[in-house]
């Protein structure tokens, strides 16, 4: 006898019609549709954990720049009620025998203060010292005196000091056309900007082939430096033009000419009787303050306002209508001796 058929397999249920009214298809393509829909799920899962992970990085990154703003804040809040301040760095104080105060620059006493700062030169120097561990100081006799810190030098904007047959020098900054500046005046390769300046300081104090101004403008760069000759008594400052060096002056209480380039030690030495040193200026024993980029024109001083209205110092500008005598007569002045004969 033989064994009954197995009944038919029960009819497949058609699935929903998909939205838009499209229906799932059967059978092989029912097949290729879900490996499809798997293999899309797959390359979407990858981009869209990377999307969440960068959106969970924007995010910390976000956190992490709000707290260090709070943070700086915080700092810069401490660091003001403790008074910090960057530390000064180059000093120098002159007698007036050797460096006269220009006139301007020394403001009237303000309201219920003094002219200046007490203590005068010998302060001056025991303040930067006590200030920096690595202070170094020089003195110069009656003269006055020089001194640098040898710790904390920007690599950028080095601090060097050096001294050639009794002219110390103290340079701080980068000459750019320094191998240009070598073969000028015939140094060695190994000589940096310290001896280039002494010796085109002695170049000009011997022969003079140039003015001073030319000396001071054949120099690129950034720069402030402050020369002292003990032989000749004579004071060498300049500074470049677009003021790229912190670099003030001043006058104390003792009329001692005040270079640094901390203006919280010049206004505790000096009062209010201090400004920064004018850009593109160099000063002299014997010509006082002048400019080296217009080397004819005469500079007038204009009165200095702090931020609380008191009269702190003078800005020293080019008078662009004043110009300098230049030493020759003039044809049909006074002073034009040619037609005599």
């Amino acid at each position: 006898m033989s064994a009954a058929a197995p009944p038919p397999p029960p009819a497949a249920v058609p699935p929903p019609p998909a939205a838009g009214g499209l229906r799932r298809p059967s059978g092989h393509l029912a097949t290729v549709w879900s490996n499809t829909a798997s293999i899309s799920a797959r390359r979407w899962s990858p981009l869209r954990s990377l999307l969440s992970c960068r959106e969970i990085d924007h995010t910390a990154a976000r956190r992490q720049s709000r707290r260090g703003q709070h943070s700086l804040s915080a700092r810069k809040e401490r660091r003001d009620r403790r008074g910090d301040h960057r530390r000064a760095e180059m000093l120098a104080v002159f007698d007036q025998t050797v460096a006269k105060c220009p006139e301007g620059l020394r403001s009237p006493p303000a309201a219920g203060g003094a002219a200046a700062g007490g203590g005068g030169a010998a302060a001056l120097m025991k303040g930067f010292a006590a200030a920096n561990d690595a202070a170094v100081t020089v003195s110069l006799g009656a003269a006055g005196a020089l001194a640098y810190s040898s710790a904390n030098k920007n690599p950028l904007v080095p601090r060097m000091f050096g001294s050639v047959n009794d002219i110390f020098c103290l340079f701080q900054g980068h000459v750019e056309n320094i191998g240009n500046l070598k073969q000028h005046y015939g140094l060695s390769k190994t000589a940096n900007e310290v001896t280039i300046l002494i010796e085109a300081y002695r170049t000009l104090r011997d022969r003079g082939p140039l003015p001073a101004s030319q000396v001071v403008r054949d120099l690129s760069g950034r720069f402030a430096f402050i020369l002292y000759d003990t032989v000749s008594k004579s004071t060498f400052v300049a500074a470049d033009a677009d003021g790229s060096i912190p670099f003030f002056w001043g006058v104390d209480s003792e009329d001692h000419l005040v270079f640094s380039d901390d203006n919280e030690l010049l206004k505790a030495g000096c009062g209010n009787s201090f400004a920064p040193f004018p850009k593109g200026c160099f000063y002299t024993t014997s010509g006082g303050l002048q400019s080296f980029e217009h080397p004819l024109n005469e500079l007038k001083a204009v009165p200095r306002v702090d931020s609380q209205g008191q009269m702190c110092g003078s800005t020293f500008k080019v008078d662009s209508e004043a110009k300098k005598d230049s030493g020759i007569p003039r044809v049909g002045s006074a002073a034009d001796w040619s037609n005599h004969f």
